[in-house]
């Protein structure tokens, strides 16, 4: 079976090393080269204090380097930045996707499915934007304001204990609206992550809302949710005014007490004014580096919530156990006494047995809530928390991964999914197969026609959700998908069920002509000629097997299945 572990977003730092530690290095020849402006700038000012000319030519060539020294590092740290920031939102974007993908059926319909669009657009941008790219950030400016910090001591004792201690102050403001800016960010996220749900449940119910002319409803209904959440961006931006505003007003005050001591220790005599405004002018990258460490502390705490819940996403799944099972063959798929309930206290399967065989072709028929889609979602492993066993020959379905189950099993649903893509890339599912066994695919599923009749063939795009192509075309696609693979099981769960009579007499029968594949259909149209073709029926009521037998059989019976078949013919 596959294993999973919690990654923590800390753990990109350390499968980029190799480009973290050239960051790190590039860091601090960029703060070696602001160090060497400030030297330039003291330099500067020592030449004019000298009244000359000639020194101050002198000092030309030096700008020029340092300038140019200044430039090249810029340009050195915002490439191995840029280049470190690529891989890893490149990582955990995909490992976040592979989390979501590995979750199983029950725990992936826990959640609305826009609620992992939010994740992936607007909480990864978020941690991306404030921890991933903020984390670098932090380090460049610990390690400028450190380089800076220590050359103030060249120039005075002093004033490097001054622009230390004032500038420190500012790392403090954090601690006052940690709190409130973590929170309103956090709230902010949720309220967008509704926002695209509610989003997502209009447009797909585009066509309902327009038949029964609920524009106006549905608008006012989106303006609510809307202004839900323009409300908590509104508070998440004043939080963060609030703080950028105190910031300001802290920087400018510890700069006016740098600058009135500077101007003491000046008039002391304790230091020329050269070497003053050299410390002043590195006091300034100090000063602006503590108030860029204060935004960055905010901002890092501000993901605190969100890091946890991209975290719970980030499963570090170990598929080598399924790449390695070999299920093989099997002759049969078993069902033992098998009890299961949605909801405790409420069986929805009531001591369910029987064995389908391979190469046989069975209907399954019931009113609704009988357990048919239930028995079937069993068989699948979409839950797993049932009482009783069911086997693919001796081996307990449970044992077996997913992925190679899955392998041998195929299961076709009311409403295909289609992607927005080639009529070639939906069949294959992205996947490559030679043109012969391509051909041979599409003919047994019926599909000529529909490839003959488009202008490109197999590369005639489909639409989005396959507008381009009718039910029944789309309920064939999932059937060359199920052949393409070759599924020794194919499953049906009320495939036709909004197909007309014809078209779903279509696809059944392309169904029952497959040779050597067991056939699971759960079906609601009752049609004399399609039933006679199976090899046995199976009709379920309060979740249990009433009946079975072949269609003669049940016929005769005159019980369950004749009452259904009487009333829906």
């Amino acid at each position: 079976m596959s294993k999973s572990k919690n990654i923590s977003i800390n753990s990109y730092f350390h499968r980029n090393k190799l480009w973290f530690s050239m960051l790190i290095l590039a860091d601090i020849i960029q703060a070696l080269a602001v160090v060497a402006i400030s030297y330039f700038i003291s330099c500067v000012f020592a030449a004019v204090g000298e009244s000359s000319m000639d020194s101050i030519i002198r000092l030309i060539p030096l700008g020029a380097v340092t300038l140019a020294f200044f430039f090249l590092t810029q340009g050195f740290q915002k490439y191995v930045l840029r280049l470190f920031l690529k891989k890893t939102d490149s990582q955990i974007r995909t490992d976040v996707f592979s989390g979501i993908m590995s979750k199983d059926f029950k725990d992936f319909g826990e959640k609305n499915t826009a609620e992992y669009i939010s994740v992936m657009n607007n909480e990864l941008e978020k941690a991306e934007r404030n921890y991933l790219s903020m984390m670098p950030y932090m380090l460049e400016t610990i390690i400028l304001t450190v380089i800076s910090a220590a050359g103030l001591f060249f120039y005075s004792a002093q004033m490097a204990i001054v622009i230390i201690v004032t500038a420190a102050a500012t790392i403090a403001v954090p601690a006052l609206f940690g709190k409130y800016t973590s929170d309103a960010t956090d709230s902010y996220m949720q309220a967008m992550s509704a926002y695209n749900v509610k989003i997502k449940d209009i447009f797909a119910g585009y066509e309902v809302i327009k038949s029964f002319s609920a524009e106006k409803i549905i608008k006012s209904v989106h303006d609510r949710t809307l202004a839900s959440m323009e409300q908590k961006k509104y508070k998440y931006r004043s939080v963060n005014d609030m703080f950028s505003c105190f910031v300001i007003l802290i920087t400018y005050l510890i700069i006016i007490i740098q600058y009135i001591i500077a101007a003491y220790l000046i008039t002391k005599g304790s230091i020329t004014l050269a070497l003053a405004m050299g410390a002043l002018d590195l006091g300034h990258t100090v000063n602006n580096q503590a108030r860029e460490a204060t935004s960055a502390l905010l901002s890092l705490r501000g993901t605190r919530k969100i890091r946890g819940r991209i975290e719970t996403l980030l499963k570090n799944t170990d598929e080598q156990e399924s790449l390695d099972y070999d299920m093989g063959t099997f002759d049969a798929i078993s069902v033992r006494n098998v009890l299961f309930a949605y909801n405790e206290g409420h069986n929805v399967l009531n001591n369910i047995n029987f064995t389908f065989e391979k190469g046989r072709k069975y209907a399954i028929v019931g009113g609704s809530g009988s357990g048919k889609s239930t028995l079937i979602k069993l068989i699948m492993q979409y839950y797993n928390d049932y009482t009783g066993s069911i086997y693919c020959d001796a081996v307990d379905i449970r044992a077996i991964p997913k992925k190679a189950l899955y392998g041998r099993l195929a299961m076709i649903h009311q409403k295909v999914f289609m992607f927005d893509d080639s009529l070639k890339n939906n069949i294959t599912m992205y996947q490559d197969y030679g043109d012969d066994e391509l051909s041979e695919v599409i003919k047994k599923a019926g599909l000529e026609e529909v490839v003959k009749n488009n202008p490109l063939g197999l590369e005639q795009r489909v639409g989005e959700n396959g507008k381009n192509l009718s039910g029944g075309e789309q309920q064939r696609i999932a059937i060359a998908r199920a052949l393409l693979k070759k599924s020794e099981v194919l499953i049906l769960d009320e495939a036709t069920s909004s197909l007309d009579n014809a078209v779903a007499a279509r696809i059944e029968n392309t169904v029952l002509a497959q040779n050597n594949m067991m056939a699971i259909v759960i079906t609601h149209k009752l049609v004399e000629n399609i039933l006679r073709q199976y090899d046995g029926i199976i009709v379920m009521h309060k979740g249990q097997i009433a009946e079975y037998g072949t269609f003669d059989e049940l016929m005769e019976m005159k019980a369950k299945f004749y009452s259904l078949f009487m009333l829906n013919n």
